[in-house]
């Protein structure tokens, strides 16, 4: 079992520059430096093909750079740093990026366990480190504190973090068994399963809750699926929400966890319930004032292809009442979703939806999400799309994409170049 734990991590050593100094990042790799160093960036910007609109890299050339799972919090109280994950060093490492001074702020120099681990609350940074160790530092810089050393042979998911910082939710589960041949998946068992064998072997997670200035955790919800992408209510951390992660028509996903701490009971319930078969309902996060934003397909028969949905919405769910509204949105494909305010939302899209008589896109446009960055506005009973622009390199890295605070930047991960970067591109 995990071991609870509260001690600091010394970052490695700078050995190129002391002080606070900004120091260049044009290159490839360079040595790690200290926590809280200052990093330049020479971002680039160019003329978006489809939209005319000025699209800017604003992480590092030479390095492959990331947001982490956009269902987190990833801009500053401040809005003006962007929370990223980059190999500069030549270490996986959390850092802030604050593209309009022009630099980056090394967050700490313990490695990241992956790309999608870190999230910002009040004013920490909250990952799981490659050590397996859950906690925190500050994000101005410092040294990572460790809390909760998570179990060894489990995978972890990324850690959702409350909006005061003091509280995490993360979810470990079993590693998968080996699979037979999926004999109804291609000819003669051509490929491999779809994970319907994993699935129904059970797979078992726990949802961990823990408070982090104290060390203390709680199991609040276990499952016999392979548990995913949990978050914190920003206006209750003890309401959490998390996902079976099997497929999306065949499993009730999103689940709602209240954790009574006075009374030390949990209850786990369902936040919108699919008629199994015909609907699929995922990729979720909370609004700002506590409800939950998710994609939904809607589709005629059972027998109909996954990717064909009759019907595509933005749904919004209220785990506190219970009732849901949602918006049409044609052409949702398991698409990411993000938002602050249940009005103005940004996510893939496609073109041969939004731009059926348009120019071809450039050739590299490809994505298995969409080949379109759009904003969705909402209007009555659906959404209205704006294309932004056009998604290169989603099919090595997705989009994720995220709003700034005020509904200015839409901010994502593209590979417009040699490496993965992180992009803006304005709303307006």
């Amino acid at each position: 079992m995990h071991r609870n734990l509260i001690l600091g991590v010394m970052g490695m050593t700078i050995l190129a520059w002391m002080g606070r100094g900004v120091v260049s990042a044009a290159g490839g790799p360079a040595d790690a430096p200290r926590a809280g160093a200052r990093i330049a960036i020479n971002m680039t910007r160019e003329t978006d093909p489809v939209t005319g609109r000025q699209v800017e890299r604003i992480s590092p050339l030479g390095a492959n750079t990331t947001l982490p799972y956009y269902t987190r919090e990833l801009v500053t109280a401040d809005n003006r740093g962007i929370l990223v994950a980059s190999d500069l060093s030549g270490e996986l490492l959390p850092y802030i990026i604050y593209p309009d001074e022009g630099h980056m702020v090394c967050v700490a120099t313990t490695p990241l366990r992956n790309t999608s681990s870190p999230g910002l609350g009040g004013e920490r940074v909250v990952y799981v480190s490659n050590a397996g160790i859950l906690g925190y530092a500050p994000q101005t810089g410092g040294d990572f504190t460790g809390v909760s050393e998570l179990p060894q042979g489990f995978t972890y998911t990324e850690p959702g973090v409350s909006l005061c910082g003091r509280y995490a939710a993360i979810v470990y589960a079993e590693s998968p068994h080996p699979r037979t041949r999926n004999l109804l998946g291609g000819p003669s068992g051509e490929y491999p399963s779809s994970g319907s064998e994993r699935d129904a072997f059970g797979m078992r997670s726990v949802l961990l809750w823990v408070d982090l200035d104290t060390g203390r955790t709680k199991g609040v919800a276990g499952s016999q699926a392979p548990g995913g992408h949990p978050l914190v209510s920003p206006v209750n951390p003890w309401l959490m929400e998390f996902c079976n992660n099997g497929p999306w028509r065949q499993v009730q996903r999103m689940q709602i966890a209240r954790f009574h701490e006075a009374a030390n009971l949990c209850e786990t319930t369902p936040l919108f319930v699919q008629e199994f078969g015909h609907d699929a309902v995922g990729h979720e996060f909370f609004l700002a004032d506590g409800r939950v934003a998710a994609i939904w397909m809607r589709y005629a028969r059972q027998s109909d292809p996954v990717a064909q949905p009759a019907e595509s919405y933005i749904l919004i769910a209220d785990p506190e009442t219970g009732g849901h509204v949602a918006y049409e949105t044609p052409g949702m494909r398991f698409n990411h979703l993000h938002g602050r305010d249940g009005r103005v939302f940004v996510s893939e899209g496609l073109s041969a939806v939004l731009r059926p008589a348009a120019a071809p896109l450039p050739p590299r446009a490809v994505s298995a999400h969409g080949d379109l960055l759009v904003k969705y506005v909402v209007a009555g009973s659906r959404t209205e799309p704006t294309v932004l622009c056009a998604l290169y390199g989603t099919a090595r890295q997705h989009a994720h994409a995220v709003l700034d605070r005020e509904n200015r930047w839409a901010i994502f991960n593209d590979a417009r170049g040699e490496n993965v970067g992180v992009y803006r591109v304005p709303l307006d």
